[in-house]
């Protein structure tokens, strides 16, 4: 696993698949971002193409619904709790580009809604549901 801070900049990110691929060759590379993340794992699924094997939107800002996954061409996947409260990030807009570009949605519910409904402690978090999130992401890169 490595971990960055968000960003959308092509040559940072192709520094570290770069890197990966040469110390684990057989290796199956995802980028996954959460929230205000997400505007930039969708940028980076259109300027990666076939250098990593897919895209994990979770708690995905509402631009995802404007998006043209159409011209990307790895494989992507939304994860979003239905009850996130967050105002950037409606359940509506996943759900939307889901249904307009074929992607997974994995509809999370139940664990719990407490403080900021834009922060980690609450649906908008998956807080309470981790394991059971964690799961499903790991269950769909396995499916291919």
């Amino acid at each position: 696993m490595a971990l960055t801070d968000a960003t959308s900049n092509t040559e940072q990110i192709r520094r570290i698949i770069n890197d990966l691929k040469q110390r684990y060759p057989r290796t199956k590379i995802y980028i996954l971002s959460t929230s205000r993340g997400t505007i930039d794992s969708m940028n980076l699924s259109h300027t990666l193409g076939n250098e990593i094997s897919g895209a994990i939107h979770t708690a995905s800002m509402s631009e995802i619904a404007a998006f043209p996954f159409d011209k990307t061409v790895m494989r992507q996947l939304f994860v979003h709790h239905k009850n996130d409260g967050c105002k950037f990030t409606n359940y509506s807009a996943p759900d939307y580009a889901a249904q307009k570009h074929g992607i997974k949605l994995i509809t999370i519910s139940g664990g719990v809604g407490n403080g900021d409904p834009c922060e980690a402690f609450g649906h908008h978090g998956f807080a309470g549901v981790e394991q059971e999130t964690i799961d499903a992401i790991k269950n769909w890169i396995k499916e291919k």
